[in-house]
């Protein structure tokens, strides 16, 4: 790869770096030295940038380190990071799924990078410090506005979206989870189908911190909205989506008439020939793996 960097007590600092691939994994030690930095504008406007993978040596990310990369999409790096300067992830507007390696427990890189970005991120954290542990969690997007009440000569900050209440639940130890699972009443409200779907989903599929008033909370609003979720992960084709709320237990026998209707309605021949397999094999008590 086509870097250029500094190396200073034993640590590499990435400078620049003047490739145009899509993916890259950086290096954890160049010339023998631990990549420790990358520094400041080091990947401004790369611009075909899709995802970066950082190594777990990683402990300092620098001023508008990735300013302009308007394409990237994900990123992975570890909880060692214990330094992210102001504008590092700055215009990187479609950044929404982020992989945290978790070492130490640590929950700095999560909060300073939701403090940054303003949009729908959803974080995958492993902790690697016990038995490997995977849980995924999503913060919903907001957007400040302003409206002028003119006869009062005053102007109001507005806000749209649950993401202000879901970023609140955060700090650099811990995640009240009791906090999070309560801002679902405001995200069902302002946010969009898609985005409750994904909350709802991941906390029930990693029910890290869940209590069962929630977990029946979010099974209830599944149900409720079972139909208009099943056409949409067909409209996707999002199989896994499907199979996660057989997983769940959401397709009750008594359900099967009004879900296959809905399924018909679409016209998905593999989504009518999953539901009739299903309702044959719930019937006749046995079920098989089917292969979409």
């Amino acid at each position: 790869m086509n870097f250029s960097y500094s190396i200073s007590d034993g640590q590499v600092k990435i400078k620049r770096f003047y490739g145009e691939e899509e993916s890259i994994a950086v290096p954890c030690s160049l010339n023998g030295q631990a990549v420790a930095e990358i520094g400041a504008y080091a990947f401004q406007d790369c611009r075909k940038l899709r995802e970066i993978q950082l190594p777990d040596t990683i402990i300092r990310i620098g001023s508008h380190a990735f300013y302009n990369c308007v394409g990237l999409a994900g990123l992975v790096l570890a909880d060692g990071v214990t330094n992210i300067e102001d504008g590092a992830f700055k215009n990187c507007r479609n950044l929404k799924y982020i992989t945290i390696n978790s070492y130490k427990s640590s929950l700095y890189c999560m909060k300073s990078i939701l403090s940054e970005l303003s949009g729908e991120l959803h974080f995958k954290v492993i902790e690697k410090h016990a038995a490997e542990e995977v849980y995924k969690l999503v913060f919903p997007r907001y957007l400040y506005d302003y409206e002028e009440n003119t006869e009062a000569r005053i102007i109001n900050q507005v806000t749209y979206g649950s993401g202000v209440h879901y970023r609140e639940c955060i700090n650099d130890r811990e995640i009240d989870y009791r906090a999070y699972d309560e801002a679902f009443c405001t995200a069902v409200i302002r946010d969009t189908l898609d985005t409750a779907l994904d909350i709802a989903m991941y906390r029930l599929l990693y029910p890290k911190g869940l209590s069962d008033i929630s977990r029946r909370r979010y099974c209830a609003y599944l149900e409720d909205n079972l139909l208009l979720i099943i056409k949409e992960y067909l409209r996707k084709e999002n199989w896994t989506g499907l199979r996660e709320l057989e997983k769940l237990g959401m397709y009750k026998p008594k359900d099967m008439d009004s879900i296959l209707r809905a399924v018909q309605e679409t016209g998905n021949l593999a989504g009518i020939s999953y539901f009739m397999n299903y309702r044959c094999e719930s019937l006749s008590g046995i079920h098989k793996e089917y292969d979409l």
